[in-house]
């Protein structure tokens, strides 16, 4: 799995809030688990892309599926296309649904 790519840094004491208005960026893989209407959110601001959330679900997948045995097949070139597709449409302005 690649290495976590940060695109928010802080220098402020780990018990400390951002601004509510400050955007967090955080590695893809951290998303993991996260509710779907945040996830929905980070999509519509950008602070996350699907083929990030894509890959990192992927990953998980590719983790944890031999003990659990819950996919037959995974199409994992088939869910980066999509996933490039949406985010092409989102740069285009078009929005599919709420988890675009």
């Amino acid at each position: 799995m690649a290495p976590a790519t940060w695109s928010f840094v802080s220098l402020e004491p780990c018990f400390a809030m951002p601004h509510p208005n400050t955007k967090l960026f955080l590695p893809a893989q951290s998303w993991i688990g996260r509710p779907l209407p945040e996830l929905a959110q980070a999509l519509a601001e950008g602070s996350v892309s699907s083929e990030e959330l894509t890959k990192a679900y992927l990953a998980r997948i590719a983790e944890h599926d031999r003990a659990c045995c819950a996919f037959i097949h995974v199409t994992a070139e088939f869910a980066l296309a999509q996933a490039r597709n949406c985010d092409a449409a989102l740069a285009d302005g078009r929005v599919l649904g709420p988890l675009h």
